[in-house]
């Protein structure tokens, strides 16, 4: 019913008036704004691509600094890894473990008077017969002389005992 009632409105029927002027000078605008739009974008991208790409060059300049730090203080490392290593060698040796005990502990090279040899022998499970009193007092003299031995050691270290 809207369009009965708008076709009988006389506007209707009649065509309307088209200007040229205004319609090509919108067109001209849109085109000059779509171009101008355009280079303001292209403007915009080239500027972002500028940004990235100085900030990646910086970037690379300042890891190639923190390499070449890196491998300075590798080489640093290494000079004082081996320097450690060295005095490690040093400490350890025998001569100077030898000296330390000597000086520091009050320990001594044994001599060989100073020398006592244990030998071991199994005992025999047989009845052996009772030992003569002449070998009884040369085994207690041997005992007696092994046990000042090992006080005249004990007193050389420091350790009082009497036997």
């Amino acid at each position: 019913m809207v369009l009965a009632e708008s076709k009988k409105q006389t506007r209707f029927t009649e065509p309307e008036v088209v200007m040229p002027g205004p319609v090509k000078r919108k067109r001209r605008t849109s085109v000059k704004n779509a171009k101008g739009r355009l280079l303001l974008n292209l403007a915009v991208y080239v500027i972002a691509f500028a940004v990235l790409g100085v900030t990646l060059c910086v970037k690379s300049a300042l890891m190639g600094y923190e390499i070449v730090e890196l491998k300075q203080e590798i080489a640093r490392l290494e000079s004082e890894n081996s320097r450690l290593e060295y005095t490690i060698a040093e400490l350890s040796s025998l001569e100077r473990v030898q000296a330390e005990a000597e000086k520091r502990l009050g320990m001594f090279r044994p001599q060989s008077d100073n020398m006592v040899a244990l030998l071991y022998e199994p005992r025999v499970a047989e009845v052996t017969e009772v030992a003569s009193e002449a070998g009884a007092n040369h085994q207690s003299a041997s005992l007696k002389k092994d046990y000042q031995f090992i006080s005249s050691i004990l007193d050389r270290v420091g350790i009082a005992v009497s036997f």
